[in-house]
């Protein structure tokens, strides 16, 4: 896609465009020099930099901008229950797509007669792991709703 869009906005192998991956010094382990095609040149400029995530925070802060959270997808199975929990609260449009991706998936998967796969570490529907008066007291998971682990390499 993001591809598709560097060829449509004038990037080619005489002309490549620049594509910088945000991934700093203590997320190394994530990047990695993948191949890039003829229309692209891949850049890390925070490893260039050598800088971490605090240094990344502290220059945007200092620059009297707020810090944005950290990113990660609506639909990440690596999210936390305290993410989904917040996402069922906070960003309801957000939950109903992950429910939806979740029974898509699975509808897909019992047409080729696989087992059920879910969103969430219980094994069960996201709308069942995650109740609509699910208590939060903090005890369990809770956190910022972002992703720390990089599985998905975004």
């Amino acid at each position: 896609m993001v591809g598709r869009w560097l060829r449509e906005h004038g990037a080619t192998a005489d002309h490549p465009a620049t594509v910088g991956i945000g991934i700093s010094l203590d997320e190394i382990h994530r990047a990695n020099r993948r191949r890039s095609e003829s229309h692209e040149v891949i850049e890390y400029p925070l490893l260039d930099l050598a800088l971490r995530r605090d240094d990344c925070e502290r220059i945007i802060a200092e620059a009297g901008l707020p810090v944005p959270p950290k990113s990660s997808c609506f639909f990440c199975p690596f999210r936390t229950v305290g993410a989904w929990r917040h996402q069922r609260r906070h960003e309801p449009e957000l939950f109903a797509l992950s429910v939806r991706l979740e029974e898509t998936i699975n509808g897909r998967r019992a047409a080729l007669g696989r087992d059920s796969v879910y969103l969430t570490r219980y094994g069960m529907p996201l709308p069942q792991a995650i109740p609509d008066a699910s208590p939060s007291d903090g005890s369990v998971d809770e956190d910022d709703g972002a992703c720390d682990s990089g599985w998905c390499m975004t």
